[in-house]
């Protein structure tokens, strides 16, 4: 699933929209963990990142990429919850714990309120008290502004005035023009997936 927004216009009036912007969000900004080159993988955060021939990069390719470089990943999950990457965006050589952000986004599979934890597309997160009561397990997050805090437990807290976005599903129309915001479901090919009960095709 990625997160996103499509605007379409109902050119001929028959309640067939074609798109015509598409913006996908990021599904993962952080540092590379590891890279296995036979397997063409990344890990960042424990979460699986595979590099297949449809994968574009921007300033680097998979074999140049070394561990701690800080990446931006564009791409859909599998239903085995790998990340299949179709961008890889190179954010910067090195990754400063005490000066960049992290990224996750998804699908919440768990919620601990006594820990103060959420699961979020097998990524643990810790968050603020009052923000974990405002979550439920099949809520999807944007988890922007991330910070490793190794005085806890699970080493990824939410930055408490930079709070997550819940996602919601948004339909809302401009003249003959409807704008889609939402998480892809459905997915049958790249270019023709469901977001908000419309199927989307991409020419």
């Amino acid at each position: 699933g990625q997160i996103i927004t499509v605007e379409a216009k109902d050119e001929n009036k028959d309640g067939t929209y074609e798109a015509s912007i598409i913006k996908i969000d990021e599904q993962l900004l952080g540092p590379i963990e590891a890279i296995d080159l036979n397997l063409n993988t990344i890990q960042i955060f424990g979460q699986t990142v595979l590099v297949t021939d449809a994968t574009s990069f921007s300033q680097k390719s998979l074999s140049t990429l070394v561990v701690n470089n800080y990446l931006a990943v564009f791409g859909f999950r599998r239903e085995d919850g790998t990340l299949e990457a179709t961008l890889i965006e190179l954010v910067k050589e090195e990754f400063s714990s005490s000066l960049d952000t992290v990224k996750v986004g998804g699908e919440v599979t768990s919620v601990n309120v006594e820990a103060g934890t959420i699961t979020v597309d097998g990524v643990e997160v810790n968050v603020g008290p009052l923000e974990i009561k405002n979550i439920d397990v099949g809520d999807i997050l944007s988890l922007d502004n991330l910070e490793l805090n190794t005085s806890v437990p699970d080493g990824l807290t939410t930055d408490t005035t930079e709070p997550s976005n819940l996602v919601e599903d948004q339909i809302y129309e401009i003249d003959s023009e409807i704008v889609l915001e939402g998480f892809a479901r459905r997915i049958i090919a790249r270019n023709d997936f469901s977001l908000n009960g419309f199927q989307v095709f991409v020419p």
